[in-house]
């Protein structure tokens, strides 16, 4: 938390066949976090985002996609306790490569420790 703003920055990797994925979940200068249904749009402060990066045989970035530009996911903060610095949630989203194709993540769960 800065100036009573959050950023929130939640990822997950998974590699194999020397494919590398990972899917972020995050927030920039978010205001006060509170157990509710937040939208995942473009990456830009005050919004939450959701990303989706693959790597195909463990070479550069040919594919980087985020919510942007397609209708919005889903964040819900099902848990924020300020106090003992635990937030849980779900997320779902779906995001389009340069051909259209559609990734869709879904079923995403989180229960986190965090810092302030």
């Amino acid at each position: 938390m800065s100036g009573g703003k959050y950023t929130l920055g939640i990822s997950a990797n998974s590699s194999r066949d020397n494919n590398f994925e990972t899917i972020i979940i995050g927030g920039l200068d978010i205001e006060p976090i509170q157990e509710s249904n937040y939208s995942l749009l473009e990456r830009i402060s005050g919004n939450f985002y959701g990303l989706y990066d693959k790597r195909l045989g463990g070479g550069s970035l040919p594919l980087t996609l985020t919510t942007e530009n397609v209708s919005p996911g889903k964040l819900t903060i099902t848990n924020f306790d300020p106090d003992n610095f635990i937030v849980s949630g779900t997320f779902e989203f779906t995001v389009l490569d340069d051909d259209d194709n559609e990734f869709k993540i879904t079923d995403g769960r989180f229960d986190l420790k965090y810092t302030n």
